[in-house]
């Protein structure tokens, strides 16, 4: 069973620090299903096969300690953009998961279908180009007005809350980048702003920001009302495929 504690208005999110090492890496094989393990293989970049392997270790782990079950009898589904959900009695607790570098960031909730997006900031010679072409008129004008020395920062902050939009509505590339807008500018909370021809549909959202690392953004988005978000300190992997659950 879930912990007592992890309730409805509840939505947590855990971070993990990935390695590459091999007690980290075998540890989180062990956990993986059949189907997993011949994903793996299909990875050509050692450090992309082991950053799967680990972050779904993890993820097993999360899902088990929380459902009350061994990490290989958690039983996944998949959306029809692929998005994963969890089939068998585990049904009722939705997730997401999203990982850059070094960092993989985990939402949990019970109060319906949630994204999260993790960012990490890294030198963007063409920012203003891709900032044109995907995101709305809105964004892109208040991006433009922000100083230099803060742009990069707010680049990534919007782009992690779209994201996380985008993969609570589990719609993929279906959903134009431009046809709705977040808040980005420094110290401004975040915030589903406006969606195109649905002027009530950001007062169903929460939309919150994160750090899971320094020079990184996160952003977590769920369609509830009344909802608080908990962000767990980051820890090793190693850690989190052994005592996964810390409320």
């Amino acid at each position: 069973m879930r912990p007592a504690s992890f309730v409805r208005g509840d939505v947590r999110v855990w971070c993990a620090r990935l390695s590459e090492d091999d007690q980290t890496v075998e540890r989180a094989y062990l956990k993986l299903s059949a189907a997993e393990r011949q994903r793996a293989a299909q990875f050509w970049v050692p450090s992309a096969r082991a950053a799967f392997v680990v972050s779904r270790g993890v993820l097993r782990a999360l899902l088990a300690g929380l459902c009350g079950i061994p990490p290989e009898d958690v039983e996944f589904g998949y959306g029809p953009n692929g998005k994963p959900f969890l089939i068998g009695g585990a049904r009722a607790l939705h997730f997401n998961v999203s990982h850059s570098g070094d960092v993989a960031a985990y939402g949990v909730s019970v109060d319906g279908e949630l994204g999260v997006d993790v960012e990490m900031h890294r030198p963007m010679p063409d920012m203003e180009p891709i900032a044109r072409r995907f995101f709305s008129a809105t964004e892109y004008e208040d991006l433009l007005r922000i100083p230099e020395t803060e742009r990069a920062a707010a680049f990534f902050d919007c782009w992690v809350r779209k994201e996380a939009y985008i993969k609570a509505l589990g719609g993929g590339l279906s959903i134009p980048l431009d046809s709705f807008w977040v808040s980005l500018a420094p110290g401004q909370p975040a915030a589903l702003l406006g969606v195109t021809d649905r002027s009530e549909e950001p007062r169903e959202w929460l939309l919150e920001a994160f750090r899971p690392a320094p020079e990184y953004s996160g952003a977590v988005a769920l369609r509830a009302c009344g909802c608080s978000l908990r962000v767990h300190e980051i820890r090793p992997a190693i850690e989190m495929l052994c005592e996964p659950i810390r409320i």
